[in-house]
């Protein structure tokens, strides 16, 4: 076992940096469709163009304007 915590030790900086990118990327969709107005497009930090799906739950829904899919 311990053998094995040394195996895969080296890698989880790098583990742990990428979810941290993640979710900043995450908080900063979440932050910019709840800015946005219902039908108005918005663009994720990933650079993709997404759509305020209209409504009135305090949920932010959002679409991709080319299939119609949820996101």
């Amino acid at each position: 076992m311990d053998q094995r915590t040394r195996t895969l030790l080296p890698p989880l900086p790098a583990l742990v940096k990428a979810v941290e990118r993640q979710l900043k990327d995450a908080q900063t969709c979440l932050a910019t469709g709840r800015e946005t107005m219902a039908g108005a497009p918005f663009i994720t930090p990933a650079g993709e163009t997404l759509l305020r799906r209209a409504g009135v739950s305090s949920r932010v829904y959002a679409d991709y304007p080319v299939t119609g899919r949820r996101r």
